[in-house]
């Protein structure tokens, strides 16, 4: 099932001439899904349990729509209190026209895990459960300008395992690539190297 899935999701990637994209990161798919997909539990189970990294992808060219939750909490990192959302003109200021690649990210010892933390947050944010105490321990918190932009259940996620490799160097290279890419600009939803 896997295998057709991935086969499916790379015909529509090439469709929309991200293989390009793709190529000149040196970012390899092994395996994809629709983030509705990853909402069912037995789909989520098909995510490997090794090292990699992923990435965000939207496959529509139009500009898109961006959603103020109803959260206007903060959260605490490292002492600092930083707005759980994002403002719409900081969204409008990082959104990148030319490119389908949302957000690069990194699992360092289990891609179904790091993303099914992703994933959860998404969804306690859409089905408006987010509460204090669940943004306090939110263990994902990088790329979740994501969850902001309207339609994120039709985005894809696509991993790449990382054998013999440190995920966090590779996810580095890729963003590094990504900005020689783009002008020097990081992934809509990176908001670090």
């Amino acid at each position: 099932m896997l295998i057709l899935q991935v086969a499916y999701y790379m015909q529509r990637i090439e469709d929309f001439s991200i293989n390009n994209e793709f190529d000149s990161l040196g970012f390899r798919v092994d395996g994809c899904y629709r983030v509705a997909e990853l909402l069912n539990e037995a789909n989520r189970k098909q995510i490997p349990k090794v090292p990699g990294v992923y990435a965000v992808l939207r496959l529509d060219a139009a500009i898109p729509e961006f959603i103020i939750w109803p959260f206007g909490d903060q959260y605490r990192k490292k002492g600092e209190l930083l707005p759980l959302m994002y403002d719409l003109s900081s969204l409008e200021k990082e959104w990148i026209r030319d490119t389908s690649i949302l957000y690069i990210g990194k699992a360092d010892n289990n891609l179904n895990e790091r993303l099914g933390t992703y994933l959860d947050y998404y969804c306690k944010l859409k089905d408006c459960q987010l509460t204090h105490s669940h943004i306090n321990s939110v263990t994902h918190r990088g790329g979740r300008s994501v969850w902001q932009v309207k339609g994120a259940e039709n985005f894809l996620i696509v991993w790449m395992e990382t054998p013999g490799q440190i995920p966090r160097d590779v996810e580095k290279g890729l963003i590094q690539k990504f900005k020689a890419l783009y002008g020097n600009r990081r992934p809509f939803a990176n908001k670090q190297d």
